[in-house]
């Protein structure tokens, strides 16, 4: 007896299960089901431009079938630098600084698989583009989201580093005759992925106290406390 493909049990990988349905089918979907003008996606009400459709009839007409190399038509590449050289004042290449996505989703999951390594971890500003959630957990990354407030949409600078965790900020306290002084030091950075060692975490100490040396001598005669700020 044949089983209905759509009762097989399907195996689902971890990263998959982190995902959820996408924001803009959703919205599709629920303004289909009630009549509802769907603001979610967009949907041209106007015919393609003359030039591109003769210079795509031109193309079919001309033979030209074959696959484009993979970063895109060397032709197309000049002429998007020339465009952002013109638009920006900045030059270049070509041939080295441009590469063609079928659109801005490829060109971000492109970046990321780029330069994340698995482990490492992503800010991402909320609101965001859907896509960037799970193009970070593809990439073997772990998001970190950091909300933007309106109306200025600015964000919490130590909300930034606590989920960022690049930024330890030492703080050290004088006591006064009227009260107490707080002094900052300069900020320590720090990479909170390299700290999983207890070799790295000695250094980062030795390097917070030394931090600390100078100030301690000036004002030994004062009580005083130093206070990491960690993310």
């Amino acid at each position: 007896m044949a089983i209905p493909v759509g009762e097989l049990p399907l195996p689902v990988s971890l990263k998959a299960r982190q995902f959820s349905e996408s924001v803009i089918r959703e919205m599709t979907r629920l303004a289909m089901e009630h009549g509802a003008v769907n603001l979610a996606q967009g949907f041209p009400d106007f015919p393609a431009p003359a030039e591109v459709k003769e210079a795509a009839v031109a193309a079919i007409r001309a033979d030209i079938n074959q696959y484009a190399i993979t970063w895109g038509a060397r032709n197309f590449r000049r002429a998007i630098a020339e465009r952002f050289s013109e638009a920006t004042g900045l030059a270049v290449d070509p041939e080295q600084q441009v590469t063609v996505c079928c659109g801005a989703t490829e060109a971000m999951i492109s970046s990321l698989l780029a330069v994340v390594n698995p482990g490492e971890e992503v800010v991402v500003f909320e609101p965001f583009y859907e896509n960037y959630g799970p193009d970070a957990i593809i990439s073997g990354a772990v998001p970190r989201f950091v909300r933007l407030e309106p109306p200025d949409w600015t964000f919490d600078p130590a909300e930034l580093a606590r989920a960022s965790g690049c930024v330890l900020l030492p703080v050290y306290l004088l006591r006064k005759r009227k009260g107490y002084a707080a002094h900052i030091l300069p900020e320590i950075r720090y990479e909170r992925a390299a700290l999983r060692s207890s070799e790295a975490r000695h250094t980062l100490t030795q390097e917070i106290v030394r931090a600390f040396e100078t100030p301690i001598r000036q004002h030994l005669d004062q009580w005083y406390h130093f206070v990491p700020i960690w993310p």
